[in-house]
């Protein structure tokens, strides 16, 4: 299965948080940006995983902060999508 370097994190008619995973210096990023397009953060792995397990928020151009389980399931991802994201069907 390939997996998806793109996801919206969250969306509520739109995307309000966008991810993008990306390779830099051989290691695996994830890149977030807005809804108004503004890089808000690159995260490794254990840093996503802290923001998906509700330990952190990403807080956005305009001041607001996001807590991932705080928000309602209709505006997360899939599951099986998420884990395509964070690349976890694939090896390096």
């Amino acid at each position: 299965m390939k997996s998806s370097k793109v996801i919206d994190l969250l969306n509520s008619e739109g995307a309000i948080l966008k991810g993008t995973r990306i390779m830099s210096g051989g290691e695996r990023r994830y890149v977030i940006h807005d809804q108004w397009k503004n890089e808000v953060g690159q995260y490794d792995r254990h840093e996503m995983q802290q923001f998906l397990e509700g330990f952190t928020e990403i807080t956005d151009s305009r001041g607001r902060s996001w807590n991932w389980p705080q928000q309602g399931i209709d505006m997360r991802p899939s599951s099986s999508s998420l884990q395509s994201w964070l690349g976890d069907d694939e090896t390096m």
